[in-house]
């Protein structure tokens, strides 16, 4: 009661909700202490008041695993109207019939928030409010693994595969030595375009030209690879010139991939497929032979991971790197493969070790992953798996290099048994051994061996080429079964060359070389028309392999990943009819369904021999066939294709020929001078040579001959048309000596290397006897005669007359001169009358007017007797038949014409200087009328053993067509 009004104490307010009316007792008293009192009802009238004491009850303030309030609900004091409203200020948070929960399809993440605070605020009907702040835990619950997916990563493994890391200014080239980003290993160095003359890369601002220096260039490069992963290999490529050399081969791990050749100055992509090992060489390379300074444009390189991949027959082949998502961070995890050929090891999808692929079997395939944590919770998803089919075999040609191992020294090709089984063999695609003490082979020999290297090699430009052979020790060059460059013998590394002309094609060529003790080395290169200067003779690759009918395709065949079992057939189909296949120690041959079986064979070389008459492309392959455990077979196949071009043969020839006869004259003694030989003995070989020029060198004079200790007498004849003053020089080494007519003119007898003396004479016109004797020691050998005079153009050698008629009864000696022909030709004499008598020395034959087969006689010097009483020309042929260097039969003809008596003959004293000389030292002739078989008597006979060769009768030739020489008459002996 204060200033009698009775009111609430301060602070104090009454709530009508609590009590309507409350009795309130009130006492007056005076001063004097008395009092009264009086008891009132007062009424608490009902006002609107805000809700209060906002609370959340009913649970716990966690989340449940869905993400909803269990049993919350929030209160707050009455007020007008009833029941508040409520509002949270949380987006994801509302109240439903005083439930504070999430709102339909909200959920909340743990690891993305541990707690929310949510503020809620009630409003009664008239607007009044209280709020109250509230923290809200989210509870931790497993959670399953998400979003399973398999990927391989699309990183560019190729380092400066664009070629931007070198330093250029834009507009510009420039070759350089190396790439200091150390990417690219070069060869013959890299020229690097930037936007040069308007060309744009591919990719960035520059580009390579791929031919850039002399010889073969290359670029390569090291990557790091997954062992087993299938990689995409793309590299983008442009013309320079329109049909230009812009080929590129590919090489992987030193194996060629593709050859890859733009055809527009458009930029193309060109893709191709490799298999890591883990660490490999990629390598571009400019053919062999189209070095000329214009090659393709490059740029782009890439080497990428194969998506969702593997390459068949690779053991344990990555497929893809597996990913997904788990809220809980720190789960472990488990995968499980639904095909158990697979595996996930550290995240990766891959085949079990020694499981690999089989294209042929399934190309593709379904896999389902699952990936469960360690609550159990999981996830699935399926991918596919792609089979590449690769080669399961590869195939490779070249040169076919057989090595022969002997325990014995050697000084000559000979000294070795070429048809003897090799020690080893193999393919190469060059004639390359550095000369060192390293042997020619793995593991192989370092001293006392052979090597024969055999193949065929593409002309594409005729004309003349000339090979280079160098060797230590022998080595000899034959092309086309023509002898090119002989470098026989023991000698230190040397180099020599030969010339053959050649025409586009194919040719087959082939070296043979030994090595006795020391260093041992073998190089074999050419030069020639469509040649960029000398170079390695290269043999084509598998995908230019030629050859021709009756010469080997020799192959280099690997199994690779094959598995060759018992119940293994191999069978190699579409070959020719009558082809010859030699595998192992087999020879085997086609029928005319053009297969071979080769079943047992485990690879290595392959030779195919095509039908000596066969041209053509062959289409053959190679088919595996195995029968595997679960009744199911497993089959790949190899395509071998290749060319069989015709055969350049150098055609077989045999011509009858005379001019200086030579007679050679082995012995077995040391010689110092000409009087050491026996000049009256049987000559050791005969032949005739147009003129006397033997190169001063190691080997023999004629073929097959000594080296050393031996003679040589030439004797011939030579007309003088103007008379005048003659100087003839001989040059030897060791001793000779010339006579003209019997008349010594230069002697250059005894023991000296290679030295030429000279002498002059008198000639009138005629035609003159000339005998050169000469003899050899030890060490080089030559002989050489020129002379120089007014029938001369200066100084030249000496050449024969060609040949002269024969009077009747006459005998000519002549030879037969082969070219082209082998130790196996035979040489047939047809068109001689009926009984001429042919002679070489103790070969005879008398004809019957048939042909005359002289295989196995010393045609080089013949002697033909015409009949008795015969006169006229006889015309005749040499018949020359032959196999060529590829089996195949080779044949030709050529005539001769030969005249005796009259027709043909001048009479005796049309050279009466020459009879005057022959007079001049007693010389017995003949009657002009004697037959070859005439008795002339002993005197005769004794006189040919005694008298000088030289002092023979002599008559001049009246007819070009003739070729041939008179000698004596042989007294004949009946046989």
């Amino acid at each position: 009661m204060v200033a009698g009004q009775l009111q609430l104490k301060p602070g104090v307010a009454l709530d009508h909700e609590a009590a309507a009316e409350i009795a309130v007792e009130v006492t007056a008293t005076d001063a004097a202490g008395l009092s009264v009192s009086e008891s009132f009802t007062v009424a608490v009238a009902d006002v609107n008041e805000a809700p209060e004491t906002l609370t959340l009850d009913g649970g716990s303030d966690e989340v449940d695993r869905n993400g909803a309030f269990e049993g919350r609900s929030a209160e707050g004091g009455a007020g007008a109207g009833g029941s508040p409203s409520f509002a949270a200020s949380h987006e994801r948070i509302e109240v439903v019939a005083g439930q504070l929960q999430l709102k339909p399809g909200v959920a909340l993440d743990h690891e993305a928030a541990a707690e929310i605070a949510v503020e809620v605020t009630a409003t009664d009907a008239a607007g009044l409010s209280v709020s109250e702040s509230f923290t809200v835990a989210v509870a931790d619950v497993n959670e399953a693994p998400e979003n399973l997916t398999l990927d391989v990563g699309n990183e560019n493994l190729v380092r400066n595969g664009s070629f931007e890391e070198f330093d250029l200014s834009r507009g510009n080239w420039r070759g350089f030595g190396s790439d200091e980003s150390g990417a690219w290993t070069d060869e013959n160095g890299i020229e690097i375009w930037d936007n040069l003359g308007g060309v744009q890369a591919s990719d960035g601002e520059q580009l390579m030209e791929m031919d850039h220096g002399y010889g073969v260039d290359s670029i390569s490069q090291v990557i790091q690879t997954e062992g087993g992963q299938l990689y995409d290999l793309g590299m983008d490529l442009r013309e320079r010139l329109t049909g230009g050399t812009d080929t590129v081969e590919v090489y992987w791990n030193d194996e060629l991939v593709a050859k890859v050749d733009p055809q527009s100055s458009a930029w193309e992509t060109f893709q191709m497929q490799v298999v890591g090992t883990g660490e490999d060489k990629l390598e571009l390379r400019e053919p062999d032979g189209e070095s000329d300074s214009y090659g393709a444009l490059i740029d782009n390189i890439s080497l990428v991971a194969a998506e969702n991949a593997v390459a068949e027959n690779v053991e344990g082949a990555a497929v893809g790197r597996l990913s997904f998502d788990d809220p809980d961070a720190s789960d472990s995890h488990t995968f499980e493969v639904s095909d158990d050929r697979f595996e996930v090891v550290a995240g990766e999808l891959r085949l079990k070790p020694g499981v690999a692929l089989d294209h042929e079997a399934e190309s593709s395939l379904q896999v389902e992953v699952t990936v469960t944590d360690q609550g159990g919770l999981s996830t699935s998803e399926s991918f596919t798996v792609d089979v590449a089919d690769v080669a399961e075999m590869s195939v490779s040609s070249g040169f076919h290099a057989r090595y022969f191992d002997v325990n014995q020294s050697l000084r000559e090709l000979d000294d070795m048994d070429w048809n003897a089984d090799p020690t080893h063999q193999e393919v190469t695609t060059v004639i390359d051994y550095e000369n060192s003490s390293s042997s020619f082979w793995e593991d192989g020999s370092k001293d006392t061996f052979g090597a024969e290297i055999s193949g065929n090699i593409q002309v594409d430009e005729s004309g003349t080429f000339e090979f280079f052979l160098g060797g230590d020790d022998g080595a000899v060059l034959v092309v086309d079964g023509v002898p090119v460059v002989d470098h026989d013998g023991l000698h230190a590394y040397q180099t020599r060359s030969g010339e053959i002309d050649l025409e586009p094609g194919t040719h087959h060529i082939e070296v043979r070389y030994f090595e006795n003790y020391g260093h041992a080395g073998l190089t074999l290169e050419w030069e020639g028309p469509g040649l960029d200067g000398r170079q390695l003779v290269t043999a084509p690759d598998m995908a230019d392999a030629q050859t021709v009918g009756g010469v080997p395709l020799t192959l280099n065949v690997e199994m690779g990943t094959l598995d060759l079992s018992g119940d293994t057939s191999l069978v190699l189909s579409g070959l020719p009819d009558g082809s010859i296949v030699e595998v192992g120690e087999k020879s085997l041959l086609a029928g005319p369904d053009g297969a071979v079986d080769l079943t047992g064979w485990d690879g290595d070389i392959l030779a195919i021999t095509p039908p000596v008459d066969f041209t053509g492309p062959v289409e053959a392959e190679l088919l595996h066939v195995t029968s595997m455990n679960n009744g199911l077979t497993h089959e790949s196949t190899q395509a071998i294709t290749f060319d069989v071009n015709a055969a350049h043969h150098t055609a077989p020839s045999g011509e009858l020929v005379s001019g200086f006869h030579a007679s050679y004259f082995d012995v077995s003694q040391t010689l110092s001078s000409l009087d050491q030989i026996d000049w009256g003995s049987d000559p050791t070989h005969e032949e005739f040579v147009r003129e006397i020029d033997y190169e001063n060198g190691a080997g023999s004079f004629w073929e097959g001959g000594a080296t050393d200790t031996f003679g040589a007498r030439i004797e011939g004849q030579v007309t003088v048309e103007e008379g005048g003053a003659y100087s003839f020089y001989l040059g030897g080494d060791d001793g000779a000596v010339l006579y003209i007519n019997g008349e010594k003119v230069v002697d250059n007898d005894g023991l000296h290397s290679f030295y030429t003396h000279t002498g002059e004479i008198e000639l009138a016109p005629g035609t003159y006897d000339i005998e050169v004797r000469y003899f050899e020691n030890y060490g080089h050998a030559g002989l050489k005669l020129e002379w120089d005079g007014p029938d001369t153009d200066g100084r030249e050698t000496l050449q024969a007359d060609p040949g002269v008629a024969v009077e009747e009864n006459g005998t000519f000696e002549v030879g037969v001169q082969l070219h082209g022909t082998s130790d196996q030709a035979t040489v047939t004499m047809e068109g001689l009358p009926e009984n001429t008598l042919l002679m070489s020395g103790d070969d005879t034959a008398i004809s019957d007017g048939g042909p005359i087969d002289l295989s196995g006689w010393n045609t080089d010097y013949l002697e033909i007797s015409s009949p008795p009483g015969f006169e006229g020309s006889i015309e005749g042929e040499i018949i020359i038949s032959d196999t060529g260097f590829n089996g195949a039969p080779l044949t030709s003809q050529s005539g001769f014409t030969l005249e005796v008596g009259d027709a043909g003959a001048p009479q005796l004293e049309e050279a009466p200087e020459v009879l005057e000389i022959h007079a001049a030292v007693g010389e017995e002739i003949a009657p002009d009328n004697a037959s070859w078989d005439a008795d002339v008597g002993d005197a005769a006979s004794d006189e040919r053993e005694t008298t000088d060769v030289m002092a023979e009768p002599v008559v001049t030739d009246s007819s070009s067509e003739i070729i041939s020489v008179e000698t004596e008459t042989y007294e004949r002996f009946d046989w």
